[in-house]
């Protein structure tokens, strides 16, 4: 984020990002569009494109529309289109009202992303969000800084909880049936002890 500091006071510039992420091989992953207005400007209508790593695909919502989320910020009158072309997704929004999007901060949109390869733990992948542009009453445009974003590739947990050193405990060194069951006693059978099968005659 990039401050200024304005009359004694901090206060942020406009700026579209997407937070680094850390994922599970495999998993999906929700990526956040964050945006933060000032209140210098009335703004009603933005663009940008956003583009994922090579080895992840938009989720879709039917065959032609990506699946997306509105942010805190948006009402009724707001209007979000998107295009998907193969390498990353246009995406414009506009006030039908010309209620103002500045003064806000959080989270613009969220979209859901997926691997479309398999990925190895270590892996960083990066995405970038580019062409921001911010238009305001006037239709007077504002171009932002484009922002990268990386993805990185955690590895899957193995599933094993504890690993037993193979020695047996008391518990485990007596007789048992074949359904598993501890004889404290055996009788004329076949039985397990010690790991092995044993005739008891």
């Amino acid at each position: 984020m990039i401050l200024l500091l304005i009359n004694g006071m901090t206060k942020a510039q406009n700026e579209l990002t997407v937070n680094d992420l850390v994922l599970q091989q495999n998993d999906e992953v929700t990526i956040s569009v964050n945006y933060n207005f000032d209140n210098d400007n009335i703004f009603t209508a933005y663009s940008f494109d956003i583009e994922l790593p090579v080895e992840f695909e938009f989720a879709m919502k039917d065959k032609t529309e990506v699946a997306f989320i509105k942010g805190v910020c948006h009402d009724e009158s707001h209007v979000i289109m998107s295009n998907l072309n193969e390498k990353q997704l246009n995406v414009a929004g506009l006030s039908m009202s010309s209620k103002p999007l500045n003064g806000c901060d959080g989270i613009l949109l969220q979209f859901t992303a997926k691997p479309k390869t398999k990925l190895i733990a270590g892996q960083v992948l990066k995405g970038s969000i580019q062409d921001i542009i911010l238009v305001n009453l006037d239709g007077i445009k504002q171009k932002l800084a484009a922002s990268d974003f990386t993805i990185t590739i955690t590895g899957l947990s193995s599933g094993i909880l504890k690993v037993e050193d193979g020695r047996l405990s008391e518990d485990e060194s007596g007789y048992y049936n074949l359904y598993g069951q501890k004889v404290t006693k055996p009788r004329k059978g076949i039985y397990i002890k010690n790991k092995r099968k044993v005739i008891s005659r």
